[in-house]
């Protein structure tokens, strides 16, 4: 561990420095970060009042989303507490610093012994909370010399190969672990990994948090109004193709060409309505839109929806969807949903459809996405090789509704079976800190 200890503080901790030096000449966004990390830190925390204080370190946004629900928890059920929230990632902090469960947003100081000292003797927190692996040595190593506890929620393998290959790396974070006082996976495998650790903390088994968040999301999403009410009738199918590039559009655009546009055939054949689709593209610019518009026929802008009567919307078949934030409600006007991303860098989120209880698809790239296996395992998500495929798959969701219930179902069971994590580590935190 010493030795560990000395590389880590006299080669790699002057080299992030060095590298974050020359970094921030060419990045704005990492100047910005380093021009305000002490300021916020003096600024922002002043001395501890009776109250307690929990410190929480969540790399960035995704991080952030799985502590959300126990802040939540916390502060509804102790309001007194002192909730500190702290990012190393611009991304995160600039997306959350309005947080409202949060008494304080900060950035993460680089690691170093000097750097850890002062961060933790300023935010003088009574307990610490990471998630998921984002473990900093130092910190974690002050935070043990002062007696203050540290908690691990949303545990998961990291995901560098450096664990697996070389092990100075894999004994490097074996040390981090063991700094940490209770860790609490996110799920069965991840047990496994830590238990084969042999830590010296304790290691309990759960969900991940993130799904407390996802169905929290789901069910306040699903009151919204995005479309006008009564536009589309009881009898139509409408797939909500969801985050989706040009490969994943294409595929979808040549599926309606081997339907022949309206109505599908499978449904005309049960006397139904039309199939309708609302294309959400992850990134809506104007070119994008207008090459849309373009290639698909019968369709209109959200935008253009407006506080028009319904009754003359009829006509367009399919919606094109030219804003960001609406997708998560969006979802509830599906019978189905195709996510977009798989035939590029990897699938965009399932799990939020899932939410919703509906049949999933999505092109073949998916090792990104243990929810969307988790899915497709469990039967509730189709892989989508081509427009033939994508045909093939509509075609029997469909034709049967008790083959798309029977599917819809999988899909919510596997969301909300891994609900209560969040509750479970919210007691566990208050435990700690009132005892």
């Amino acid at each position: 561990m010493l030795m560990l200890s000395i590389i880590y503080n006299y080669i790699f901790i002057p080299a992030a420095k060095l590298y974050v030096l020359i970094a921030k000449i060419f990045d704005e966004k990492l100047k910005d970060r380093e021009d305000t990390c002490k300021a916020l830190l003096q600024s922002e925390i002043k001395a501890k009042s009776a109250g307690k204080r929990i410190w929480f370190h969540a790399a960035s946004m995704g991080e952030f989303e799985q502590a959300k629900p126990v802040i939540e928890i916390l502060k509804k059920q102790n309001p007194a507490i002192e909730i500190i929230v702290s990012f190393y990632s611009p991304s995160g902090f600039n997306n959350q610093k309005n947080y409202p469960f949060a008494d304080h947003i900060l950035y993460m100081p680089i690691d170093s012994r000097r750097n850890a000292r002062e961060f933790i003797d300023k935010i003088d927190p009574d307990l610490a909370v990471f998630v998921r692996y984002d473990l900093w040595h130092n910190h974690l190593a002050c935070l043990k010399q002062n007696g203050i506890k540290s908690l691990l929620i949303c545990a998961t393998k990291p995901g560098s190969n450096l664990i697996d290959k070389v092990s100075i790396a894999r004994n490097f974070y074996r040390a981090n672990f063991n700094l940490i006082s209770e860790i609490y996976t996110a799920g069965k495998n991840e047990t496994a990994y830590f238990d084969g650790l042999n830590l010296s903390a304790t290691v309990t088994s759960l969900a991940d948090t993130r799904f407390d968040r996802i169905i929290e999301k789901v069910e306040s999403a699903s009151k919204a109004a995005i479309l006008p009410i009564n536009y589309y009738s009881e009898d139509d199918f409408v797939l909500v193709a969801g985050s989706t590039w040009p490969p994943d559009e294409n595929v979808i655009i040549q599926s309606l060409g081997e339907i022949t546009g309206s109505p599908v055939e499978e449904v005309k054949a049960t006397g139904a309505g039309r199939l309708r689709i609302i294309f959400v593209p992850h990134e809506p610019t104007a070119g994008h839109i207008a090459i849309l518009r373009r290639e698909i026929n019968n369709a209109i802008l959200l935008s253009e929806l407006g506080n028009r009567d319904p009754k003359s919307l009829r006509e367009p078949q399919h919606i094109i969807v030219d804003c960001i934030g609406k997708l998560l409600s969006i979802y509830k006007y599906a019978d189905a949903a195709y996510i977009g991303g798989a035939f590029g860098a990897g699938v965009h989120s399932t799990a939020e459809p899932a939410g919703y209880g509906i049949p999933l698809a999505a092109g073949p790239k998916m090792e990104n996405s243990p929810d969307a296996a988790n899915l497709k395992k469990n039967e509730a998500l189709t892989i989508i090789t081509c427009a033939m495929d994508l045909t093939k798959w509509l075609g029997a969701i469909i034709r049967n509704k008790d083959i798309r219930a029977g599917i819809g179902r999988k899909s919510k069971e596997y969301i909300y079976s891994h609900r209560g994590a969040s509750q479970i580590v919210s007691e566990r935190i208050l435990e700690i800190i009132e005892g």
